[in-house]
């Protein structure tokens, strides 16, 4: 499968987490046999609280520099105060790993725009928890990984939004959004985006890469979304471009 994107035109891959899968040396070869780079990889933020030292290990001996945290559990993300907690978390990992020559990235999805339920001893001042991770932590320290479909799932243009953080943006996830009430996946150029508009922000932000992705291919093959998005993006001639394995054309 890694041979056959990169014959698409693939430059690279955001993996899963491969731990236990195959060892460093193996991945960081499997990517120089078939021409792609690891780019990043999503772990999740438990794994990255307890085993760290590990993590970072294993991943910098594959070559990776960036590990995403994709996801946060509902009971991490109730109140302001668990919010709070979150980033704190988040702020001893990045640190951590910055002074072994490593990036922490969250990848967001919509619920991270909801209004923050307050408990009781919690004050205010924070627009939703988005907003308290930008306020909350360094530029320096924590990065985002924007994602075009979870923007568009709440009313957020990506391209005014990347305007907002221009030093805070590491990764984009390239997925759209099909037309209609039930919000489907599509692939990129096949939905409601404005495309146009949202790469030429990105490339005003400096970006390096683009992460196609597509959570469900809704009966298609997901090799033929992937190359229907390719061929889209290739007409911009924006450069480098990577599938992410949360898509399930990277299973096998």
């Amino acid at each position: 499968m890694c041979r056959r994107l990169a014959g698409m035109g693939y430059k690279g891959a955001e993996l899963t987490d491969m731990r236990g899968i195959m060892p460093a040396a193996d991945l960081k070869q499997l990517g120089t046999d078939c021409g792609l780079t690891w780019l990043s990889v999503h772990v999740a933020l438990e794994e990255m609280e307890s085993k760290l030292d590990s993590l970072m290990e294993y991943y910098r001996s594959a070559g990776i520099t960036r590990l995403v945290c994709p996801w946060l559990h509902p009971r991490r993300r109730k109140t302001r105060c668990d919010w709070v907690a979150t980033a704190e978390s988040l702020g001893k990992i990045a640190r951590r790993m910055a002074s072994a020559g490593m990036t922490l990235i969250y990848h967001h999805h919509d619920f991270e725009f909801h209004p923050i339920r307050e408990s009781p001893a919690d004050g205010g001042g924070f627009a939703d928890a988005f907003d308290l991770l930008d306020r909350c932590m360094p530029e320096q320290s924590l990065k985002f990984e924007l994602d075009t479909y979870w923007l568009e799932f709440v009313g957020i243009a990506t391209a005014d939004f990347i305007g907002r953080y221009p030093h805070r943006l590491a990764l984009l996830h390239c997925k759209d959004m099909a037309a209609g009430p039930e919000r489907r996946y599509a692939p990129v150029g096949a939905g409601r985006l404005n495309w146009p508009h949202i790469l030429s922000a990105v490339q005003n932000a400096g970006l390096d890469w683009l992460i196609v992705e597509q959570d469900e291919c809704y009966g298609r093959p997901p090799v033929d979304c992937l190359a229907q998005s390719l061929t889209y993006l290739k007409q911009f001639n924006y450069g480098i471009i990577t599938p992410s394995d949360s898509s399930p054309v990277e299973d096998g």
